[in-house]
């Protein structure tokens, strides 16, 4: 059955966009379908088109109308949320079976402004496919891929969707993918030596568990890996424990013993890429710029969380949201229709986030939260329509309530005014700086004897352990 949907597709003339379902128009979906219509609404969720390479029609509409090589892939979700703790090896991760129910849906709400969800899939496809086919059985290659930017760009939400769709599109190759993914939170011990012990059980794991089950893909999650990979050098020179340093050098061992591994990749994600280990960095086969979301991309997720919303009914809307480039001709129209009205909101926040100290705003955990937030701050009745929504958010955004979205508890600070000071014996640095943790703003001065430099790096190391404390 999955051959004749495949050229029954294959031969209809499609026009849709990207992520459409196309069983969702009945009309259409008995014209593109023929006599497969019936099996696919009463054994398919959902038919969608996830990647497309041909022409675009308008709007980022595309056609089939040519002839199209179809790639088709039918697969079942796992429900499990995650494995049952006694069928764990490693009590440091979290495993899951894929495609699971847990991540569906993440892949199509990441929004950037680049096309590297597209570039991730196929570097990781590509890799997998030049591997399978290598005569030579000890081929070795770094298979690790870095995605680094500010927090709450969705970098470690990528990794899961990536391990999704690699899951489909390797179920023709692999009996099983799993999902592993580690917290480095769980890595580091307070006992002397135990963090790089932990390191290399759970890569000497990795690497046995690859070469026992050849049928089987992992996709290996390390979040924040600045933790375990801190530049050595810099280390050596702060005073960084012993211990800290054994656990990176476990971690370059135990990457280096996958290389020879084609049914695995690993994937890290940190916010802190230019203090991590120059060896770490030279292991990386690939690294990934995660930015905040410029002003289309703003615009594309505030979208997409109202049109979940409206599509859940707890927005009352009957028009569906205009797209980026419709919006825009609205606003040139000077039309004050649902695109214009949320493309104020996207330029209100451009404007708020240049003169923001933190820059919350600018990003994708922010904007994907603020039209719920705003509903259950503002809503006083019933129902909600999209023009009270949109009514909400400018007057979260205005108010300057976004602290209510503002979950983060890590410490920071900034220089405000810095002057020299003269006292009986010497000449001190005297820095006025602002204390920043989660709401709260403090002003406080700090007089520096010594290297200035040293002495700022001191002070961000002291609050960066406030944070820990804080956390725990």
């Amino acid at each position: 059955m999955e051959e004749q949907l495949r050229a029954q597709l294959a031969s209809a003339a499609l026009v849709f966009q990207i992520n459409d379902d196309l069983l969702a128009g009945y009309h259409n979906a008995i014209v593109w379908l023929g006599d497969l219509h019936t099996w696919c609404k009463e054994s398919l969720t959902c038919l969608k088109v996830i990647e497309f390479e041909g022409p675009i029609l308008h709007n980022k509409y595309y056609t089939t109308a040519a002839k199209t090589s179809i790639d088709l892939h039918l697969y079942e979700l796992f429900e499990q949320d995650g494995l049952p703790k006694e069928t764990k090896r490693l009590p440091q991760t979290e495993e899951y079976l894929m495609p699971n129910v847990e991540f569906d849906g993440i892949w199509e709400s990441l929004v950037f402004d680049t096309d590297c969800k597209s570039d991730l899939i196929w570097k990781v496809a590509n890799m997998e496919r030049a591997m399978q086919r290598s005569n030579n059985p000890n081929r070795k290659k770094d298979r690790i891929i870095l995605l680094y930017g500010p927090s709450g760009t969705g970098k470690s939400s990528l990794c899961q969707a990536v391990a999704q769709k690699i899951s489909i599109r390797f179920t023709a190759r692999y009996s099983v993918t799993k999902l592993i993914e580690i917290a480095t939170a769980t890595l580091l011990s307070k006992y002397f030596s135990e963090s790089a012990k932990i390191v290399e059980e759970i890569f000497k794991y990795l690497a046995r568990t690859c070469r026992d089950n050849p049928d089987e893909f992992y996709a290996v999650v390390i979040n924040e890996v600045e933790s375990v990979t801190m530049s050595r050098h810099k280390g050596l020179m702060q005073g960084e424990s012993q211990d800290t340093l054994r656990a990176t050098n476990a971690l370059l061992t135990g990457l280096d013993r996958l290389k020879c591994s084609p049914n695995i990749i690993v994937l890290c994600t940190s916010n802190m890429m230019e203090c991590m280990d120059a060896a770490f960095l030279s292991r990386c086969c690939t690294t990934f710029a995660i930015n905040p979301p410029a002003r289309a991309s703003k615009y594309a997720i505030l979208r997409d969380q109202l049109q979940k919303l409206i599509d859940e009914d707890n927005i009352t809307h009957t028009q569906e949201i205009p797209l980026f480039e419709g919006a825009i001709e609205q606003q040139i129209a000077g039309d004050d229709k649902s695109g214009r009205r949320l493309l104020d909101i996207v330029d209100l926040i451009q404007a708020i986030t240049q003169n923001s100290v933190g820059g919350r705003e600018n990003s994708a955990r922010f904007l994907s939260r603020l039209p719920e937030e705003a509903i259950e701050l503002f809503l006083r009745q019933e129902e909600c329509t999209l023009e009270m929504t949109y009514t909400f958010m400018e007057r979260l955004l205005r108010a300057g309530q976004d602290n209510a979205l503002d979950t983060d508890d890590s410490w920071g600070y900034e220089k405000v005014d810095e002057r020299n000071v003269v006292t009986k014996d010497d000449e001190l640095l005297s820095t006025e700086v602002r204390l920043k943790g989660g709401n709260k703003r403090k002003r406080f001065r700090v007089t520096i004897n010594g290297d200035v430099f040293e002495a700022h790096e001191e002070l961000s190391k002291y609050l960066a352990n406030i944070s820990k404390r804080s956390r725990k």
